[in-house]
């Protein structure tokens, strides 16, 4: 079998369907935790310069 790299949600994706919902749920907190603070930090200079 040939492992291809994956990127966080591909790895998601595969894990969900091949072994359940318990596979993915330290991954999707992981993704979770580093992407959501990402649009606040975007707009939070923006709004410091109004």
């Amino acid at each position: 079998m040939t492992t291809f790299p994956q990127g966080m949600t591909v790895k998601l994706y595969n894990n969900l369907q091949n072994d359940g919902i318990n596979a993915v749920y330290t991954l999707v907190w992981l993704l979770l935790l580093f992407t959501l603070p990402l649009p606040a930090f975007c707009l939070l200079p923006g709004r410091a310069r109004r």
